[in-house]
């Protein structure tokens, strides 16, 4: 193998390695995937508690039905903030929170659990705080809670 080659193939391995390197950041998505609606910004991302899960997981209609409903202003005791991000649309964080898309070879496993929450995906009682507005994802589409 040429000299060159052998350099090219380790700055290749450098590059896979520098690209699966656990995330710090919900941001560190952007570099890993491209995509620079993960780059810092305004949108929150709450994931559930895992005290709350079974509950938020249940969806808007079952949380009413209970009183159970997050409030707003107290999402700390409920959810754990992810981070903030730049995109805007509810229905496009959605499918860039999914694992496959913004972490596909496990890059956010040890910084979801270091945030206190256990799943990766965005899960129907998840928030999404955008402006305003508070939202959260129910069975189907999103609910805004004040």
């Amino acid at each position: 193998m040429k000299r060159e080659d052998k350099v090219l193939k380790h700055i290749q391995a450098k590059n896979i390695e520098a690209r699966l390197a656990p995330y710090e950041s919900l941001n560190d998505a952007a570099e890993n995937t491209g995509d620079d609606g993960y780059d810092k910004g305004s949108t929150e991302i709450w994931y559930m508690h895992p005290r709350f899960f079974r509950d938020g997981i249940a969806g808007v209609q079952w949380l009413k039905k209970r009183n159970k409903m997050p409030d707003p202003k107290r999402l700390k005791k409920t959810h754990v903030l992810l981070g903030k991000i730049s995109e805007r649309n509810p229905n496009v964080i959605f499918k860039m929170m999914q694992g496959d898309n913004w972490s596909p070879d496990g890059e956010a496993k040890a910084f979801i659990l270091k945030k206190g929450v256990r799943h990766t995906s965005m899960s129907v009682g998840d928030i999404v705080k955008v402006g305003g507005k508070v939202l959260i994802i129910d069975t189907i589409g999103f609910e805004e809670i004040d």
